[in-house]
């Protein structure tokens, strides 16, 4: 044998070593996919695989919590509990389900409805000072959830369970 048969002996054994090697990895990879996470004997999780992933999101949203009442935590009405059904207009307006008492909210300021999954959506209605959610001012309907803080004007209103 010469040398340039032995080098091309040695590359094709090297370029069969590298496919199976692939072939093995690949193989790896779908049994993760298929059949969820690994699980150790001290009881970590070694791989996490797409339907593991898929069981604890599902398990999470069944054990998140939904907000229930409305509460107002600062402001002239502090104290009132409101609550949560169907669509609630905000504002100083009578007609509003969640009267107001500022002078810095509009008649009808903003609402708040049922979203999707046990979420609630505030939306502001074009009113002068905005609607803030956790002290970020709201430009478009905006999910909101149980501790979540709606400011309007001076009153704070907090989604509670």
């Amino acid at each position: 044998m010469t040398l340039s048969e032995i080098l091309v002996l040695l590359c094709r054994i090297a370029f069969l070593a590298f496919f199976w090697m692939f072939i093995l990895l690949a193989a790896g990879v779908i049994r993760t996919d298929i059949f969820g996470e690994k699980v150790d004997a001290d009881g970590r999780t070694v791989r996490q695989g797409r339907l593991g992933m898929i069981r604890r999101r599902r398990e999470a949203r069944s054990k998140t919590p939904v907000a229930r009442h409305l509460v107002v935590t600062e402001g002239r009405s502090r104290g009132a509990v409101y609550p949560l059904e169907g669509t609630m207009p905000i504002g100083r307006a009578s007609s509003a389900t969640v009267q107001i008492d500022d002078d810095f909210a509009s008649a009808r300021h903003a609402r708040i409805m049922p979203g999707e999954k046990g979420t609630w959506v505030v939306e502001d209605l074009d009113s002068t000072n905005g609607t803030h959610v956790n002290a970020v001012q709201v430009t478009q309907a905006t999910t909101v959830g149980p501790g979540d803080v709606i400011r309007i004007g001076r009153t704070q209103l907090r989604l509670e369970a």
